[in-house]
């Protein structure tokens, strides 16, 4: 465990490296509009990633780790060959999306590579924590990573600069995967096979997949509705803002990917005292980790406004601190999520994340009023901690936790 850890902490820290440089170059050397072009290709992947996440991931995440090598084996090939269908759909409605909004074919075509590498290389790093090989899946993003910074530097100036860094980063993913990634137990001549053996499993996903979908939609709703309502431009303003703090959502994210496959083994094996204490470490550790990203943020708030910024974007203190003001609310409640699908709860998690993404589509239609765009933020804020709220009540509400929360 303490060196699945390590690992994961290495890992965590390429990413978000790689995160922080994508979007200190496009803040420094764009201009608001392509900022929200790369914010919706990156936001059409995205939601495909959560459709994959839900149907793939949350089937890895819970029925692999501490099993026999034949059982995983028999998983792996069932599940990770359902995966194609979801890439091959995926690619084929973020196609269609993007041609909608009005992306040129060059666009869409980097953002249609990323969607498929970047599918790819998702299945490759779950697989790998689930079966516990993290030095994998740390190969896997470091590789990716080593090859998408030249391919970059190769690419700017050739094609527009989003286009560039969506191509950088579909080439980096195809390469980790291709060099370092775990075996996929995929074949393309399977994939009948492979989508009858999933439907054993659709009755346990397929809440997963509602979950996941409401979660977007509370979560990435808003920059369809900014760009809709107040246009491009405003879309571009809000992504930076978020690409300030973008860091803390993938570490929360890569974290729940090493903790989740560890609840679920001790849920299964009727430890669930050791699942809720991984889950409040977890919350612990994320909350830490937003106060110690934020505090060098505020007191070098001033030098990103000068060389960063530099006036081109209006207004986008008060968006990164409403930004700021959401992670600190939304990233320590992510464990509370991972603990219902540990214990495979998945339809009520479905039915609380419904209903806090309703309250945050209306919350977002204010847009079409007179306000300010952080006000916007600061009622996701809310959003967030009502869906906490209703969450701990429910878990609570059954007697085998409250007796473990004792």
């Amino acid at each position: 465990m303490n060196r699945a850890i390590t690992l994961s902490i290495v890992d965590q820290g390429i990413l978000s490296a790689q995160s922080i440089v994508v979007s200190l170059l496009l803040i420094r050397f764009t201009d608001a509009e392509a900022v929200g072009r790369f914010a919706l290709a990156m936001s059409a992947f995205f939601l495909v990633l959560t459709a994959q996440n839900a149907l793939v991931g949350t089937p890895l995440m819970t029925r692999v780790f501490g099993r026999s090598a034949r059982e995983q084996a028999a998983i792996l090939g069932v599940v990770c060959g359902f995966d194609l269908w979801i890439v091959a759909a995926g690619a084929l409605a973020s196609a269609a999306v993007l041609a909608m909004i009005g992306f040129d074919t060059v666009l869409i075509a980097s953002a249609l590579g990323l969607v498929v590498s970047g599918l790819v290389r998702e299945l490759a790093r779950s697989v790998a924590i689930a079966t516990g090989d993290m030095r994998a899946c740390l190969a896997t993003d470091a590789g990716a990573v080593a090859v998408s910074a030249p391919a970059l530097a190769m690419l700017w100036g050739h094609v527009a600069p989003e286009a560039a860094c969506l191509l950088a980063m579909a080439a980096g993913n195809a390469a980790g995967v291709a060099l370092f990634g775990p075996r996929l137990h995929i074949a393309a001549r399977r994939m009948a096979e492979a989508a009858r053996g999933y439907r054993a499993y659709f009755d346990f996903t397929r809440w997963s997949l509602v979950a996941a979908i409401a979660d977007e939609i509370q979560n990435r709703s808003v920059l369809f509705l900014v760009e809709a309502l107040r246009g491009i431009a405003a879309t571009g303003i809000i992504q930076v803002g978020r690409l300030v703090i973008s860091p803390l959502s993938l570490v929360a994210m890569a974290w729940g990917k090493v903790t989740m496959p560890r609840m679920a083994a001790h849920v299964r094996n009727g430890e669930r005292a050791r699942a809720v204490a991984i889950m409040a470490a977890s919350m612990g550790l994320i909350a830490s980790l937003v106060i110690v990203y934020c505090v060098p943020l505020y007191f070098g708030w001033s030098l990103l406004e000068e060389h960063l910024f530099r006036g081109r974007y209006p207004g986008i203190s008060s968006i990164v601190l409403g930004w700021v003001v959401f992670s600190l609310v939304a990233e320590p409640l992510r464990p509370l999520a991972w603990l219902f699908i540990a214990m495979e709860r998945l339809r009520e998690l479905a039915l609380v994340t419904m209903t806090s993404a309703a309250g945050a589509l209306v919350l977002t239609l204010g847009l079409a009023l007179p306000v300010p765009l952080h006000a916007v933020l600061l009622a996701l804020a809310l959003v967030q901690v009502a869906f906490a709220v209703m969450l701990a009540r429910l878990a609570f509400a059954r007697t085998h936790l409250r007796e473990v929360a004792t």
